[in-house]
């Protein structure tokens, strides 16, 4: 699920950054800032409840836990929704293969 999140967002930012160079230039920071909400380095189990339903909206978050689940067993409580990273996976996935198809037309190799 990680990996497919992985892809999908690259061939998103990708697509996009070919064709803007603001994407090119505010994905970097943007990404140093998603690093530490991306659950690596916390517990989901560990926040307050409000906290926790807020911070699962990130897909990364459902794909961490679940990893952290399957490594860890039962000595962690994991909070995560598997159809809801898919649901968000598959549409960023799909926007990416929209926007790849729009640039498509339009980028000349060399």
């Amino acid at each position: 699920m990680l990996a497919w999140f992985g892809v999908s967002l690259a061939l998103f930012l990708g697509s996009l950054s070919e064709d803007s160079e603001i994407v090119e230039k505010l994905w970097h920071p943007a990404s140093y800032l998603l690093f530490p909400l991306s659950g690596a380095a916390f517990l989901v189990d560990v926040l307050p409840p409000q906290a926790q339903n807020l911070i699962l909206y990130l897909p990364m978050v459902n794909g961490v836990e679940y990893l952290r689940e399957g490594f860890f067993g039962s000595r962690v409580i994991a909070h995560y929704d598997m159809g809801y990273m898919a649901l968000c996976n598959s549409v960023i996935l799909l926007m990416a293969m929209a926007q790849i198809r729009k640039i498509s037309r339009t980028i000349i190799p060399e």
